[in-house]
């Protein structure tokens, strides 16, 4: 999936899901991809320092058992999101209060994995006689996980969400679902023309292709001594 493919794609439904932070990670810095460099002697000899630190946890954890470290409650994390979250109840926040809420979990998986990598930690919770056991995340480790999340993917979350807003704007489905949802789940043909803006011809292919793929449904009523039939969308 290219940054192109995210942009063709995004909208409004596909952020409040969920769905586009499981992307987020290899979405390019600020929507600019980057240059590549040439690996240096150092860079080579970071990555084999990383892989052999990576393979002698493995091979420290390959004796524990599934869930023989679990990690306790941080206070540090709890404090940081519900503190987050009390600064933000306005509408206008709602979603960066998602983007917290989604972010909540990827803090302590960091923090966890800081952890497990920090040799004095190691020492704590490796080579025990009896498993399972339960551990406090390290406070400079929580605080690091914080930070990450906080310089770094919430900022690129609500980029992403930034794009699906935009991209709600161009889009003719999204635009007439959005009004129904606005509007309460239903709204008649001439209600719905002039909350999309959308010309007639437009409307009609839209709400055909919304209606095949089973996202609304009309029907047509006609008032006591009008003339015309009334079209009347639902949003199903």
């Amino acid at each position: 999936m290219t940054t192109g493919d995210i942009e063709r794609i995004a909208n409004e439904t596909y952020f409040t899901t969920g769905f586009f932070q499981r992307f987020m990670w290899f979405y390019s810095q600020d929507g600019h991809p980057r240059e590549n460099t040439k690996i240096s002697l150092e860079d080579r000899a970071l990555v084999a320092s990383i892989a052999l630190k990576i393979n002698s946890l493995r091979n420290a954890l390959r004796v524990v058992p599934n869930d023989g470290i679990v990690f306790e409650v941080c206070k540090i994390i709890e404090k940081w999101y519900a503190d987050t979250i009390m600064t933000k109840t306005s509408k206008k926040h709602q979603n960066y209060v998602i983007a917290i809420g989604r972010t909540f979990a990827h803090v302590y998986k960091i923090a966890a994995i800081l952890s497990m990598f920090d040799p004095e930690f190691q020492e704590t919770v490796l080579n025990r006689d009896k498993y399972p056991i339960e551990v406090a995340i390290p406070e400079k480790h929580a605080k690091m996980a914080i930070r990450i999340a906080e310089e770094y993917l919430i900022p690129r979350m609500m980029q992403i969400q930034s794009m699906c807003s935009t991209s709600d704007d161009k889009n003719p489905q999204a635009k007439v679902l959005k009004a129904l949802t606005t509007a309460g789940g239903h709204m008649t043909r001439q209600e719905l023309i002039r909350a999309t803006r959308l010309n007639k011809a437009d409307l009609q292919k839209t709400v055909d292709s919304l209606k095949d793929s089973e996202e609304i449904d009309w029907f047509t009523e006609r008032t006591p001594g009008a003339h015309n039939d009334t079209t009347i969308y639902i949003k199903l």
